[in-house]
């Protein structure tokens, strides 16, 4: 949420980086910013990176530029950041490799929670997911998970 202030603020440039990759800008015009009025902000992250598995995938905001419709020099603005936040993954991280439902125990409960992921009844992540580290979360992982929780 940004309040502009005074400032005649055009657009907004934001310098992002994703998985470590080069440097994307992303403008966000600010057509009808009226002075001192809130305006949220938002740039959608399929907007500027293909990823698929978010919940693996950091992000990171380099720089904020604004411009503005102005033609003084010397001209001071307060602009205030009420709150910034990056929301991509919503869905709680496991711990410990084989702890699918995030419980505290590795157990036939996380087996049962893989498999609602694999029939997309349940959503956790593919890093949570991916037992045998393939890249891939399939029944590869299930059997994986078994054989993990019978040798313990």
């Amino acid at each position: 949420t940004l309040n502009p202030g005074e400032a005649p603020i055009k657009n907004l440039v934001l310098g992002v980086r994703a998985n470590g990759e080069n440097m994307t800008y992303q403008t966000i015009e600010l057509a009808g910013l009226q002075p001192n009025k809130e305006v949220d902000i938002d740039l959608p992250t399929a907007s500027w990176t293909d990823a698929d598995n978010m919940g693996n995938y950091p992000i990171t905001l380099n720089s904020i530029q604004f411009n503005m419709n102005t033609s003084k020099t010397g001209q001071q603005y307060h602009i205030v950041f009420k709150n910034f936040g990056t929301v991509y993954n919503a869905v709680k991280e496991a711990g410990a490799t084989g702890d699918i439902n995030g419980d505290g125990a590795i157990n036939s409960s996380d087996v049962t929670a893989l498999i609602n992921k694999i029939l997309g009844l349940a959503e956790y992540t593919d890093a949570a997911c991916d037992i045998n580290g393939d890249g891939v979360v399939n029944v590869s992982d299930v059997t994986a998970l078994i054989d993990m929780i019978l040798k313990s």
